[in-house]
């Protein structure tokens, strides 16, 4: 347990900037924002949320569908050979729901030259519903209610030729024009660093494990630590786990396992997670998820599985005061 929370960065010396996060964990789950936020916080010190959209805005991260086709934060380095690697899995694993939403072959051709156009046209981000509008003007006309919009976007980045910007004005989603990739692996020699990288940023860990994290193909899974043979990286000595860490929804530490029986009981399973693909932020106490959290104005509530360790409650204070200084509030 101790050696994956601090692969994970969770024990043991932090990370100093918002790519290291991303590059330890090789991307750091995003389909929303505030909990990817949330994320890096965990797992550095000093930094503020600011700091993150920044590195955004700077370009050192880029936020695009990767790994079980989610939106992810990667580092720059890292988009060009994890978008050649998984963009034609997603793309094939999506076919048949675009189809559904009258996004075929033709459709979607039509629409990315107009996409494209449109953002090289474009002073910045484009909001979803504008970008619908706009390339309807050019002639590429879709159902702007619905799901065809957010499929479109995504194929449109399976592709190539966007990213997620900014949230706009009330959680509206933006795109911007992708970034130049030249991805440097292919083949087995990506799939080999694949499994490398997942390793040192989650290991102890297996092929089912890749799989599951991943959402490679349990044959491809299998092939990357048949490519990277000899060359696991080798554990370290297991650091000292914090007392306390208050984790945001969707935690890399929570999604990167097949069993996350190491971190989570049993029992407490279907708290954390409630259905509907919802994983809920989580007290971590002493190296396991102990209950969960929630903000209530500037309060925050635990509520713990069970009684929680004197060490614990002793850390909570600190801990609720670096959450607030990391979102610059005042928070109790």
């Amino acid at each position: 347990m101790s050696l994956r929370l601090g692969a994970q960065l969770l024990a043991g010396p932090p990370a100093t900037t918002v790519p290291g996060v991303a590059e330890r964990v090789v991307g750091v789950q995003a389909q929303s924002m505030p909990a990817a936020r949330l994320a890096v916080r965990a797992r550095t010190a000093g930094l503020v949320a600011a700091d993150v959209d920044r590195s955004l805005a700077t370009g050192e991260t880029v936020r695009t569908w990767l790994m079980r086709n989610t939106l992810h934060l990667v580092t720059a380095a890292d988009h060009g050979w994890l978008h050649a690697l998984f963009a034609p899995l997603n793309r094939a694993a999506g076919r048949r729901r675009r189809e559904q939403l009258g996004l075929d072959e033709a459709t979607c051709a039509r629409a990315l030259a107009a996409v494209e156009a449109v953002l090289a046209a474009a002073d910045g981000p484009v909001g979803r519903a504008e970008l619908v509008r706009r390339i309807a003007d050019r002639g590429a006309r879709i159902d702007p209610a619905g799901q065809a919009p957010a499929h479109l976007v995504a194929y449109a980045a399976m592709s190539g030729l966007v990213t997620r910007g900014p949230d706009l004005a009330r959680g509206e989603p933006s795109v911007v024009a992708a970034p130049a990739m030249t991805p440097a692996l292919v083949g087995d020699e990506a799939l080999g660093e694949l499994a490398r990288r997942y390793l040192l940023g989650h290991g102890p860990a297996g092929p089912a494990d890749l799989a599951a994290w991943s959402g490679l193909p349990a044959a491809a899974a299998r092939r990357a630590f048949e490519v990277l043979g000899a060359r696991v990286p080798e554990p370290g000595t297991p650091p000292e786990v914090p007392p306390v860490r208050l984790l945001g929804p969707f935690d890399p530490v929570l999604l990167g396992h097949r069993d996350r029986a190491f971190v989570v009981a049993p029992e407490h399973a279907r708290l954390v997670n409630a259905g509907g693909g919802m994983v809920g932020a989580t007290v971590l106490a002493e190296g396991r998820v102990a209950g969960l959290w929630r903000r209530v104005g500037r309060r925050v509530e635990l509520e713990p599985f069970g009684p929680l360790a004197a060490r614990v409650r002793e850390a909570v204070p600190a801990e609720v005061a670096d959450l607030g200084r990391f979102l610059g509030e005042r928070l109790e």
